[in-house]
């Protein structure tokens, strides 16, 4: 909520921030992760800043604050190097009733395996 104010509401938690506040798999990040408006100007040593538009249907609203999808917050992690225990651990069925399902992994389509 801290850092929604602190944006103006502009900010949204992403990346590993975003598996963390899903309750996806290990990821426990040193800094918040947040995406925000490529024009946003201000900065924080607190936070990392990641600039881009994202589509209303990768927004979900929690109280206080918006968050990527579990699905958008497992590809943004993978595509920032993250360690593969982190994202691999996202796709683990949690074990307490009621937390957050894991994201559906992306398929894949015939001609992602084939040389080109």
């Amino acid at each position: 909520m801290r850092w929604s104010l602190w944006s103006r509401g502009r900010a949204i938690v992403s990346h590993a921030s975003a598996l963390a506040v899903h309750d996806l798999g290990i990821a426990n990040p040193a800094e918040i992760h947040l995406t925000v408006p490529p024009a946003f100007r201000q900065e924080n040593n607190a936070v990392v800043l990641h600039r881009g538009e994202l589509a209303d249907q990768d927004i979900e609203q929690h109280e206080g604050f918006r968050v990527t999808i579990p699905l958008r917050a497992v590809v943004e992690t993978a595509a920032s190097g993250a360690d593969q225990d982190v994202i691999g651990s996202a796709f683990h069925r949690p074990s307490q009733p009621g937390s957050s399902q894991p994201p559906t992994p992306p398929t894949r389509g015939p001609e992602a395996g084939s040389a080109g």
